[in-house]
């Protein structure tokens, strides 16, 4: 009982140095940088395919060409297998996502 008075009576002083703001503030700015950069890598790699989207395959120039298919005879549950039950749950969902 006497820890449950002592625990009622004391209170703490509510004391703001400023800290959790400006620990706030550098966590958006590091936020921010990281969306900048990665949006710009976005960008780069978007720019880069639109290059070739537009380039077909001209038979006059090639006649030959190399169809290179992976041939699996696994399941797609026999591929995704770990130890962690809920990492093969979000992996298979990712995967069949894919496939369809």
């Amino acid at each position: 009982m006497a820890v449950e008075t002592i625990a009622h009576d004391w209170e703490f002083d509510r004391f703001d140095d400023g800290s959790q703001k400006i620990h706030t503030e550098v966590q958006l700015k590091n936020y921010s940088k990281f969306l900048e950069e990665y949006t710009s890598q976005l960008k780069g790699i978007e720019e880069a395919l639109d290059d070739s989207i537009g380039d077909v395959w001209d038979f006059t120039l090639d006649p030959i060409a190399l169809k290179l298919l992976p041939y699996e005879q696994s399941s797609l549950l026999e591929l995704i297998k770990t130890d962690n039950k809920v990492l093969n749950k979000v992996v298979t969902v990712y995967a069949a996502s894919v496939v369809r």
